[in-house]
């Protein structure tokens, strides 16, 4: 971030946000300008969106050597640890099965992102 180095700040909030790089700009700049289209949606706007997300959700499932319905997109930090302590929960719950009875419980406390 040059110009809050120029006036002598440092940014450490890294967890929040990050500057996006050069490269990621100019392969989101059709997306943000003229291809704007829900990808769930059937009409020619979202099929072109819906056929970036899926050339994406691929490159992502190549570099970290996953299958491509494996790569899920979301919308915020909220939104993943959602999913991920559900995830937790449902994986404990099969692996025990039902008829054990047993419930997970999650633990957080006050030093835990608001979040969670």
């Amino acid at each position: 971030l040059p110009h809050l180095q120029d006036v002598g700040c440092i940014y450490l909030d890294y967890n929040a946000t990050t500057p996006i790089w050069p490269e990621v700009a100019n392969c989101m700049a059709p997306y943000l300008h003229l291809h704007f289209g829900n990808p769930s949606s059937g009409h020619t706007y979202g099929r072109t969106c819906k056929a970036a997300v899926d050339q994406a959700r691929l490159q992502v499932a190549r570099l970290i050597n996953a299958q491509p319905l494996d790569v899920c997109f979301t919308a915020c930090g909220t939104e993943s640890d959602n999913w991920a302590i559900g995830g937790a929960v449902v994986e404990a719950r099969q692996r025990w099965g039902p008829q054990s009875g047993r419930m997970p419980h999650i633990v957080t406390s006050t030093i835990e992102h608001p979040a969670v």
